[in-house]
Parts: C-alpha cells; sequence; structure tokens
C-alpha cells in the first residue's frame, strides 16, 4: 500500500510543478499573487467573473426547461405542478440575480470590512 502512495506522489511531483509553493527566505510563498490578486477577495471576484458565462448559459437553459414545464403544467391543468413550476422560476431567477450580482456583492463585503477597519489588501 505503501509504494502505491509513493507512486502517487512520484507522479504528482513529476506532473505539477510544485517549487512554486516552496518556502521563501521571507516566509511562505502566496500562490494568489500569481493571478494579480494579492488578496482573497480579489481572487474570488476573478474566479466569479471567468465563471460568469458559463453560469449564465446554464440559467438560460434552467429557465427554459422550468418554462416548459410551466407550460406544460398549464396544458394539463394540474393546479399543483403549476405552483411547483412557478415556484421553480422564482429559484432561477433568485439564482440568477445572485450569481450575476456576485462581483458587486464582494465589492460590498470588501467595503464593510474596510469601513470598520479590516484590510483586505496584503502590503
Amino acid at each position: 500500500m505503501a509504494d502505491f502512495f509513493i507512486k502517487i506522489y512520484t507522479f504528482l511531483n513529476k506532473t505539477f510543478d510544485i517549487s512554486a509553493y516552496a518556502v521563501e527566505e521571507k516566509g511562505l510563498f502566496n500562490p494568489l499573487a500569481q493571478s494579480g490578486n494579492k488578496d482573497l477577495l480579489g481572487f474570488l471576484k476573478s474566479i466569479l467573473s471567468g465563471l460568469q458565462p458559463i453560469l449564465l448559459v446554464i440559467i438560460i437553459i434552467v429557465f427554459a426547461y422550468t418554462g416548459f414545464k410551466l407550460v406544460s403544467a398549464k396544458q394539463k391543468d394540474n393546479p399543483e405542478s403549476i405552483s411547483k413550476a412557478k415556484n421553480s422560476i422564482i429559484f432561477v431567477l433568485i439564482g440568477a440575480f445572485i450569481i450575476l450580482s456576485g462581483p458587486s456583492i464582494i465589492d460590498f463585503v470588501q467595503s464593510v470590512l474596510e469601513s470598520i477597519g479590516i484590510s483586505t489588501t496584503q502590503k
């Protein structure tokens, strides 16, 4: 069993360059600085801005599916199915609002933290 873990470790060492995360003279290396962001909130904002186009496509597909469910429920004239489809559309719209306003939420959190005296940027 130990040989298996040794093989995995050597494979990962050869595949990925982990020397970038080694200890420098002044302390630990900050991997966030490589992406141009020295703080966690900036890193999250850059990840979210990269994921937003993908999530927007998913939102459109799910919204079309829930619209189809609503139309088919109205054709069957089933009140329970209609209410479930309306709730699904509401949840899709709430999720779309949260995803699309993500960078604004991060900016709001950053401004609140700075207003109470907590620095969000690394010096």
